[in-house]
């Protein structure tokens, strides 16, 4: 059975001890985006991704470094006759889209495939990204007098670089990015990063606000995603512009449910007179996200080079009766935007992106 499998993936069985180079020419053709390390027994030894060569050359291995070293050795499998649906449950949980199947003696037997997390990279798609990434990040102090906030590492790499990971693992090719505060440090970043991507920059000559950037940008040819640099998520974002281009919209704005959870109980009286406590309640928001979707069809000529908030732009459209739709968000969101917020994320960073 083992050949009917090196048959169908192709590229991503891995028999023999290769170099960390040879693991990216490799992943490079992979169609499931991994590679299965196996024994001479057909055993499973472990799994490589992008992510893991990523970290390992941050770490400071070098490219003719044997594959197994940085390879993931505990990876999520199951047995033999597990049931379609109880496999599902396990990608969906932990974010995978592949799960080796192994026999009772560990040995590989299939490779399970969940096509809802499976991002292909052979589709690109032409829909500009563009990072607002000109803020002086002072809720972040004294870590952003160093180095701006996007470029801060969570999982030892920058908030900015795992989201431009993100989106060119599902097909996206073109990205700009807005820069004022300490914008040598982006230059410099990008000299030596992601040089396979068309990555521009918009300069702010003077602080734009939070949207003043985006009337700066060059004519789009397609809608256009705009997202903060501070954020980190796992949105798809070929389901988000489809559903923007299904419903012909002017802008879409991403929203995600927040709990405001008070740590006290609330009493309901009128003067003196008691009529309930209702202990520590919870109320739901929907929060804006810090991603949105322009049409390329909209011009902000005249408010070219002002300062501009997104709230501001937001009923600036509104007002001129331009089709606003909000699309909320299921997946992984965290806005690094204080000291708590970053330690969340470099806490849940390996469950979330490995």
């Amino acid at each position: 059975m083992i050949n009917s499998i090196f048959d169908r993936f192709n590229h991503s069985i891995v028999t023999e001890k290769i170099t960390i180079k040879e693991a990216m020419r490799l992943l490079g053709k992979s169609k499931i985006h991994i590679l299965i390390l196996i024994n001479k027994n057909n055993q499973l030894e472990g799994t490589i991704t992008d992510g893991d060569i990523r970290r390992s050359i941050l770490k400071g291995h070098n490219l003719g470094d044997n594959a197994s070293e940085i390879a993931n050795q505990n990876p999520k499998y199951v047995i033999e006759g597990t049931a379609n649906q109880n496999i599902e449950e396990i990608a969906k949980k932990n974010g995978i889209a592949q799960v080796p199947v192994l026999d009772n003696n560990r040995k590989l037997v299939d490779i399970f495939i969940y096509q809802k997390n499976l991002i292909s990279t052979q589709v690109i798609d032409n829909n500009t990204i563009i990072f607002l990434a000109g803020g002086e990040g002072s809720r972040l102090r004294p870590l952003t007098l160093e180095t701006p906030k996007p470029l801060i590492k969570v999982g030892g790499e920058p908030i900015i670089s795992i989201m431009i990971n993100h989106f060119k693992n599902q097909g996206y090719q073109n990205y700009f990015v807005s820069v004022n505060y300490k914008k040598e440090f982006f230059y410099d970043f990008f000299k030596k990063n992601h040089n396979e991507l068309d990555i521009n920059f918009i300069n702010e000559k003077q602080k734009l606000g939070t949207a003043g950037p985006i009337t700066l940008i060059e004519k789009q040819k397609l809608p256009y995603v705009i997202i903060n640099g501070d954020i980190l998520s796992k949105i798809n974002l070929k389901k988000l512009i489809s559903f923007h281009n299904k419903n012909n919209a002017d802008l879409t704005i991403v929203t995600k449910k927040f709990e405001n959870k008070l740590p006290y109980g609330v009493i309901k009286s009128k003067g003196y007179k008691f009529f309930s406590i209702d202990e520590k309640p919870s109320k739901f928001y929907d929060i804006a996200a810090g991603i949105y979707i322009f049409s390329h069809k909209l011009s902000f000529k005249s408010l070219r080079n002002k300062k501009l908030d997104m709230p501001n732009l937001i009923d600036y459209l509104h007002k001129k009766k331009k089709k606003i739709i909000t699309y909320n968000i299921d997946e992984y969101w965290i806005d690094i935007g204080n000291a708590t917020q970053l330690n969340q994320a470099k806490i849940e960073f390996t469950e979330i992106f490995n």
